[in-house]
């Protein structure tokens, strides 16, 4: 049974119109540099002589709302509300530690979410975020080759996720 309140399906409605109606050029998009600070403290039974550790690690995230026609149709056709085609990448750019000089970034081996992160890589060496139809137990992506026939929606949907706004958000960030 479905237990959202109707005025959310006029609301998600009213969003697959002004999607499908918004040309793909002004579709939004975002870039932007992201400093995230990890800060360890010495426990209080350590020496005194501890000092604190420090991470500074910048991040390029690059987001996108859109696709191609092959996205915007099944948009225009769906009744998910969970087929919103937004997608992120984000790649570690520098990562420097307080107590020492610049660190060498070890290549990052990329990882797929779907707002949580999934036990998969992604062979990118960035992450990538995406509202993908997820298997039932929530550790995959839904994939043609795992359908029992190609014309699974949630297949297709994943496969048009990838193809089209991940890939063109992919470019960007490169």
């Amino acid at each position: 049974e479905d237990i959202r309140p109707k005025s959310t399906d006029k609301q998600l409605e009213r969003w697959r119109h002004n999607f499908c109606a918004t040309p793909p050029e002004s579709m939004p998009r975002a870039i932007f540099v992201l400093d995230i600070m990890i800060q360890s403290f010495p426990h209080a039974s350590l020496s005194p002589s501890s000092s604190c550790s420090c991470y500074v690690d910048e991040w390029l995230v690059c987001t996108f709302i859109g696709g191609d026609e092959r996205i915007r149709d099944m948009v225009r056709r769906t009744t998910s509300a969970k087929r919103l085609p937004w997608v992120g990448i984000a790649g570690k750019i520098t990562s420097t530690h307080t107590n020492l000089p610049t660190a060498v970034l070890p290549p990052l081996l990329g990882q797929p979410y779907c707002f949580l992160p999934l036990p998969l890589g992604t062979g990118l060496p960035v992450h990538c975020n995406g509202s993908f139809e997820l298997t039932d137990s929530r550790r995959d992506i839904w994939m043609v080759h795992r359908a029992a026939h190609t014309t699974d929606p949630r297949a297709l949907w994943n496969e048009a996720m990838i193809d089209s706004p991940l890939a063109e958000t992919y470019a960007t960030f490169l």
